[in-house]
């Protein structure tokens, strides 16, 4: 990375009424472009993995089973 790059976490909170949950939707932008936007952002994974040094999964594809994205 230089100087000039930029990374973005763009959120947004959709809350579901009929579920009764709500639906945080996640999309990491690298210098503007949108990192893997087929897959889902695992919020809690990325927190995670910015205090450890194991292996974490920060994307899945929706079903939460890391494995699959």
């Amino acid at each position: 990375m230089d100087k000039n790059d930029t990374i973005q976490l763009i959120t947004k909170l959709e809350e579901l009424s009929a579920q009764k949950y709500s639906s945080l939707e996640c999309i990491l932008e690298i210098n503007g472009s949108s990192f893997h936007p087929e897959f889902v952002l695992d919020v809690t994974e990325l927190a995670k993995s910015c205090q450890s040094t194991d292996e974490l999964f920060i994307f899945t594809c929706g079903c939460g089973e890391p494995m699959c994205a």
